[in-house]
């Protein structure tokens, strides 16, 4: 009789859970559909896609070369206008090809801008949503295709363009948006990109990090999913927001906000997306950046300037002129033309200036940092750093050494933090030549910025204190040694039974 009432449990449970999945395969089939029935409407009433109020056309800095043109299009139906000044504040959106940068645009603020897959985001687009006083950058994506039907090496270009682009936009945006996906190496290598580049600039630009999980469709597993992926990579805190919420500490103070989002129509994305979108919503409207005066037209052109001098070679022909030259980029209007009876566009170029007896050519030393093979323009070129960690016996005792390579580096620029069971180490390494006022005779090389690394040891290699006698800068090295106090502290109760006493 048992055994008859637990086979029809099983029975009852198995119809109970097939009649669950079977509610929810037709609530996601519904949800399908009328996504579907609303893109057919659209359609058919002729709806047009939203359009951007314009777009700075970087393609490639081979081409720039050759044109010594960036084109600058305006849509002549927006009431933004690239050379005027008015106030705003800029808001970009970066990461990878194809990750969902033009989607999350279009849910926040209710847009309908192609997807990158259907029209590529040519170079930086520019929507204009006057209500919020906010212009809104949407990037190409970072890593997409290259055609290699073009002459020259197109990789190298490709490499040069995307560090153009990403440098131009960390310079300009108030605030940054970084999308990612399944939170790759690439990925976080990007977003400590874009980090160093707000810390080394001393800006107190907001970084958001939204983690755009289309493929996941179940709330318990995007949970885990989340944790695993930012929650036990990043020192911080769930925050109550939202349930994809969580706040990272960094050195320098700053709160970088990690956000989680889930296939739309699905049983996670019904959990989570609308919180989620409100929190980023609310970051951007109610920051500390209500907007400044700004002239785009401006604001790219001298940006524009000061980056140049990091992609490009401008020479003399002959001697019989200054060997080397800084370029120099003016802003014009071109025409008005007309590709459509839809589409109805103003061109504004922005002209690179150069004599006729010099040449220009693309800077073939690049600094590679810790990003591998990404290349980055900065003024301030990455400081890595060589770092050497050993072992090593002085009678009965153990010691544990950190070398850190930091020539031109004195004490005043290193800051040490205890841990448990290690330190962190803070280095500023300063510039040793003002760039900005320098014309290069020979290119400079030098590397400064700020450079930090927890090293954290585990329990079972000992117990690690600084040696304070040993702690030194000296002939550019930073020497920071531990003893190893590997026999383990034991403790008994005093006779009276209250408190301890060391053996």
């Amino acid at each position: 009789a048992d055994r008859q009432q637990y086979h029809q449990r099983r029975v009852e449970n198995d119809l109970a859970e097939r009649g669950r999945m079977a509610i929810r395969v037709q609530k996601y089939w519904r949800a399908y559909h009328q996504r579907r029935a609303l893109s057919d409407s659209r359609a058919r009433q002729g709806s047009v896609k939203s359009e951007y109020d314009a777009v700075l056309k970087i393609f490639s800095l081979m081409d720039f070369i050759k044109t010594k043109t960036f084109v600058l299009e305006q849509s002549l139906r927006t009431t933004f206008k690239v050379a005027e000044e008015n106030q705003y504040k800029i808001v970009a959106v970066v990461g990878l090809f194809n990750k969902g940068k033009s989607w999350l645009i279009n849910q926040l603020f209710d847009l309908d801008l192609p997807s990158g897959c259907e029209v590529p985001t040519e170079g930086l687009s520019f929507y204009w949503l006057e209500q919020k006083r906010m212009l809104v950058v949407d990037s190409a994506g970072v890593q997409a295709t290259v055609d290699h039907r073009s002459s020259g090496d197109p990789l190298v270009d490709a490499d040069a363009t995307e560090s153009l682009l990403f440098d131009l936009i960390a310079r300009i945006a108030h605030q940054v948006i970084v999308v990612v996906g399944d939170l790759s190496e690439c990925e976080q290598k990007i977003i400590d990109m874009m980090h160093r580049k707000h810390t080394r600039a001393k800006s107190n630009k907001e970084l958001i990090v939204v983690h755009n999980f289309r493929s996941i469709t179940r709330k318990q597993y995007a949970k885990s999913v989340f944790d695993r992926q930012v929650a036990q990579s990043y020192q911080g805190q769930y925050v109550h927001l939202g349930q994809l919420v969580f706040a990272s500490e960094h050195s320098n103070g700053q709160i970088m906000r990690h956000i989680g989002l889930c296939c739309d129509g699905s049983e996670a994305g019904t959990w989570v997306n609308q919180e989620s979108l409100g929190v980023i919503g609310s970051s951007l409207e109610y920051s500390k950046f209500s907007g400044v005066l700004t002239t785009l037209s401006v604001l790219l052109l001298k940006e524009l300037e000061k980056l140049l001098v990091y992609f490009l070679k401008v020479e003399a022909v002959d001697f019989t002129s200054q060997h080397t030259a800084v370029p120099t980029v003016t802003f014009e209007e071109i025409d008005v033309e007309v590709p459509s009876s839809r589409r109805h566009r103003r061109k504004y170029a922005l002209r690179l200036q150069v004599s006729d007896n010099y040449i220009v050519t693309m800077k073939k030393e690049r600094s590679l940092t810790a990003l591998g093979e990404m290349m980055v323009a900065e003024e301030e070129v990455a400081f890595e750093p060589v770092v050497n960690v050993w072992d090593y016996r002085e009678g009965t005792k153990l010691f544990r050494k950190i070398a850190i390579e930091c020539a031109g580096v004195d004490h005043h620029g290193c800051h040490l933090e205890e841990l448990t069971n290690g330190v962190k180490v803070i280095i500023e390494k300063r510039p040793i030549v003002d760039e900005d006022p320098t014309v290069e005779a020979v290119r400079v090389k030098q590397q400064q910025g700020i450079w930090s690394n927890d090293f954290a040891f585990p329990p079972e290699e000992g117990t690690l204190k600084i040696d304070d006698d040993q702690l030194e800068v000296k002939d550019g090295v930073l020497s920071i040694v531990f003893r190893n106090e590997q026999k383990a502290k034991q403790f008994t109760f005093n006779p009276s039974g209250r408190g301890l006493k060391r053996d």
